[in-house]
């Protein structure tokens, strides 16, 4: 040291030994900060001095990588979805967007941030969000799986569970199992496990299975899904939908309700014409008291209707004058 008249020379700091022999170095992760025999100190918790030997300060003591702290102190673990690669006082740094650690701490690379779970991509780089239809369960560099037959994850990405995979519109099942099409004359409007309904009254599905929605049977009319009603008399609608239902052609009628064709619109009395066309008058003369496309009879002898066409009843032949 700065002593003069020594009787034996000693280790100086940063190595260790007896006095007037020849020292030698601390070794890594320890350090001695006086001169003297004593022997080296071990570094605080979770600090290293790395590679080198002969430390003569305690602050030579540098938290390791996944730990961090001030340099001499024990250092403390990088939490959970954190991690620090090298030796100092640095701060742990976040992993990237979607990625963790699980329940890791101390973590000293980048790539033990790995994709969460409903998320894909390298280790240590950001994950991105499973697509829609997709799901992923575990942690790490996997990918997205799809979802079982019919089934979706409606709008969501980023699905972390296979039962986030729910049964489409128009069919039925578990949550994560595959799906099964909704027979005909039934419907299921939303996603999800629920049951497949019966259609309202006078709807159908038609041959359809897997319907969304029931539709209005022919001669009736109403909104998809909701219970129809028939069409008036002297109106008709021939196709299964919600379309409004058309009027019969002129001088036509139908006599009933819930006519599910042009053909059921037949010529008045008193008119003639083939059914689903429109009628004309028949001639003077003649009557025809029915309904449809039967031809008019003619008045009885010495009998007329004038000048008046159209006649419905016999009674309105009356005697020649």
């Amino acid at each position: 040291g700065d002593q003069t008249g020594s009787a034996a020379c000693a280790a100086n700091a940063g190595f260790t030994g007896a006095d007037g022999e020849a020292a030698v170095a601390c070794p890594v992760e320890t350090f001695k900060a006086d001169v003297g025999s004593a022997a080296c100190k071990a570094c605080p918790a979770y600090t290293t001095t790395g590679d080198q030997q002969g430390s003569s300060v305690h602050t030579a003591c540098k938290a390791q990588a996944g730990f961090t702290g001030a340099d001499g102190e024990a250092a403390v673990a990088c939490l959970v979805d954190t991690f620090k690669a090298d030796v100092g006082s640095a701060a742990c740094k976040a992993c990237p967007a979607y990625t963790t650690t699980g329940d890791q701490q101390g973590s000293s690379v980048h790539t033990a941030c790995k994709a969460q779970a409903g998320f894909t991509g390298a280790d240590g780089e950001a994950a991105v969000a499973c697509l829609v239809d997709t799901f992923k369960a575990d942690v790490g560099f996997v990918a997205c799986k799809a979802c079982s037959a019919d089934t979706t994850t409606g709008d969501q990405k980023g699905s972390s569970v296979n039962t986030a995979c729910k049964a489409q519109a128009g069919f039925a099942g578990a949550d994560g199992a595959a799906a099964a099409a909704c027979p005909m004359e039934t419907f299921k409007a939303d996603l999800g496990s629920a049951a497949c309904e019966a259609c309202p009254s006078d709807t159908t599905t038609g041959d359809q299975t897997g319907s969304a929605a029931c539709a209005a049977n022919a001669g009736f009319t109403g909104a998809g899904g909701e219970a129809a009603v028939a069409c008036l008399v002297d109106t008709f609608k021939a196709d299964i939908g919600s379309a409004a239902c058309k009027a019969c052609p002129t001088k036509t009628g139908t006599g009933n309700t819930a006519s599910a064709g042009i053909a059921a619109c037949k010529a008045q009395a008193g008119y003639k014409g083939a059914d689903g066309e429109a009628a004309v008058a028949r001639p003077m003369d003649t009557f025809k008291a029915g309904i449809g496309s039967a031809a008019c009879e003619a008045c009885p002898a010495d009998t007329t209707t004038g000048d008046q066409k159209g006649s419905i009843v016999s009674t309105d032949c009356v005697a020649v004058p």
